[in-house]
C-alpha cells in the first residue's frame, strides 16, 4: 500500500476481515471492530484501530503484516488489550502523527 494510513482510511472497512501474519509467521483472521478518533488538532492526528481476533492463540504485541481486499498490504504494530475474553482477543494499533 503506497498511501499513508489515516482514520478515514479505515472507517469504511469496519466490520470487514483482515488477514494478519505475525512476526513469527503465524496467520489469523481479524475483523476491524472500530476506529477511535482520539485528541485531534490541526497539526496532529491521533487515533486507534481495534481488531477482533480469535481467543486462542493470543499473539503477543509486535509488528504484523495486514492484508485486506480493498486496502492491500501494510504493516502495523498491534498490542492485545483489555477487552479480550474467552471468545476473542482484542488488538489495538495506535497512531499519533502529523496531520
Amino acid at each position: 500500500m503506497g498511501q499513508e494510513l489515516h482514520a478515514h482510511t479505515f472507517e469504511p472497512y469496519v466490520g470487514t476481515l483482515f488477514r494478519v501474519t505475525t512476526q513469527f509467521g503465524d496467520m489469523f483472521d481479524a475483523t476491524l471492530a472500530g476506529v477511535d478518533r482520539l485528541s485531534t488538532s490541526p497539526r496532529w492526528e491521533q487515533f486507534a484501530v481495534l481488531f477482533h481476533g480469535p481467543a486462542d492463540p493470543r499473539h503477543p504485541q509486535g509488528i504484523c503484516r495486514f492484508e485486506h481486499d480493498a486496502l492491500g498490504e501494510f504493516e502495523l504494530f498491534i498490542t492485545p488489550i483489555v477487552g479480550s475474553d474467552s471468545e476473542r482477543t482484542v488488538y489495538e494499533a495506535c497512531f499519533n502523527r502529523p496531520a
